[in-house]
């Protein structure tokens, strides 16, 4: 439980700050309003209701637009062996941005506050102080459905005016900035730009070495640690094992899970899946149980769906592999260039090429009967096309291995179904046994 005097001393300091109006009327859109508290500070996050009464509350009627934003692999797709981050965290991002008057009743909640205080000096239109008041939000606060979207459009306005001045390579998520550059003083220079737009415009910048500092190559942002030295990612311990529990927790109690529960599992999850392999996917049924729930209160308690069980368990799995120690490496997104090397492939058909290999301004194709004269290892001609794709990169190394030596080697698999790790009706023993002979080629020509 949050004491009431932090959520006091925070509402205190707004209506002397001019952001809350301490006003004599109670408004017919009054909500409740509660208080978190941030671990790593004393702070308090006022939390606003806006979802009562259910069918006829302020969210209900709130138009919510979804647009895509710059996100954790938008920061990763321009760090390179050696590169620098900068970073600069905006202090209450949402406290920002003034509501226009005209809404100011809309946001209103009573308080009571611990002791009587009088503020007639500052903004309140009440002669004599008094426990409970009426107290009008002037400006954007958590709750409001439609809050992220328009602090999205302000980091993105900040963003553009700063690329104008001259800075390059900026990754911004709602309150959280970075710069990324191959050079030192580049990025020293774009962050100074960045830093000189945020302040000329009035945004409160974190003064925490952890949270705003120049150009570094190692650096923490939205709670992953980057080094670009290692070109490693790594999830933070303390939230790592905080997942760890919460997920042990809730398959010991596989009948009825608390609503508050499931809401932090989808977070931890979503935080998680920047770094576990193929973590997004498994997700569906957490997002969609999150939907469904999103208006009961936190205490409610509900039983858990078979997928979204066996959803849980597959992250336990996958937390507890012990070849996975919190780390991810960075690859590039482009290895080598796209005209470099790329192969394909379909089902065999009679007298027609089912395998095409392009390296380095070479090509062949080959047919099922000339793989069969080329190679005593060739799949079966009723393999599913996936596993044909697995072998047209064997194929690839075993005729191109002098070209390819030495290099670092990214497959990545079009198959959604493949990709997503959801083989379904695909021939899985066919695919996983070219897969281990594809791995072990690699590793023996040390393409890896």
């Amino acid at each position: 439980m949050i004491p009431r005097a932090y959520v006091d001393i925070q509402l205190r300091d707004e209506i002397i700050e001019h952001k809350v109006w301490d006003c004599c009327w109670k408004s017919d859109y009054t909500h409740a309003i509660g208080g978190i508290l941030r671990p790593e500070t004393d702070d308090i996050r006022i939390t606003h209701d806006y979802g009562r009464p259910l069918g006829a509350s302020i969210n209900d009627n709130t138009v919510y637009l979804k647009m895509k934003w710059d996100s954790f692999d938008s920061l990763t797709d321009l760090v390179t062996k050696g590169s620098w981050i900068a970073r600069a965290d905006i202090r209450w991002y949402y406290r920002h941005f003034p509501v226009d008057p005209y809404d100011w009743d809309k946001l209103a909640f009573d308080w009571e506050f611990m002791d009587t205080f009088d503020l007639t000096a500052v903004n309140c239109t009440s002669e004599s102080p008094r426990r409970v008041r009426h107290l009008y939000d002037m400006y954007l606060n958590f709750g409001l459905r439609n809050a992220g979207e328009i602090a999205g459009r302000c980091t993105a306005a900040v963003k553009y005016i700063a690329q104008l001045r001259g800075a390059r390579n900026i990754v911004a998520v709602m309150d959280d900035f970075a710069v990324v550059d191959d050079s030192q003083a580049v990025c020293n220079m774009s962050f100074d730009i960045l830093l000189g737009v945020l302040k000329e415009l009035g945004f409160c910048v974190s003064t925490r070495l952890d949270k705003t500092h120049k150009a570094k190559q190692r650096t923490i942002w939205t709670g992953i640690e980057i080094d670009t030295l290692l070109l490693r990612c790594t999830l933070r311990p303390a939230k790592l094992e905080k997942f760890t529990n919460i997920l042990v927790d809730l398959i010991d109690s596989p009948d009825s899970w608390q609503v508050s529960s499931t809401r932090t599992l989808c977070g931890l999850a979503n935080w998680a899946s920047r770094v576990v392999s193929c973590g997004r996917p498994r997700m569906h049924a957490m997002i969609s149980t999150v939907t469904y729930l999103r208006d009961k209160p936190k205490h409610h308690h509900h039983r858990p769906t078979a997928q979204l069980l066996a959803e849980v368990v597959w992250w336990r799995a996958a937390l507890h592999n012990p070849r996975f120690h919190g780390h991810a490496h960075i690859f590039s997104r482009h290895p080598l260039p796209m005209n470099f090397a790329e192969t394909d492939a379909r089902t065999p058909v009679t007298g027609t090429g089912c395998i095409g290999v392009f390296v380095d301004g070479g090509f062949v194709s080959l047919s099922y009967s000339q793989l069969c004269q080329l190679f005593d290892d060739v799949p079966d001609i009723h393999s599913q096309v996936t596993v044909w794709e697995t072998y047209a990169v064997l194929v690839m190394l075993r005729l191109f291995s002098a070209a390819l030596c030495g290099k670092h080697i990214l497959i990545r698999i079009d198959n959604p179904g493949a990709a997503a790790g959801n083989l379904g009706c695909l021939a899985i023993a066919p695919l996983y046994r070219w897969s281990m002979i594809l791995l072990i080629l690699l590793f023996s020509l040390h393409l890896v």
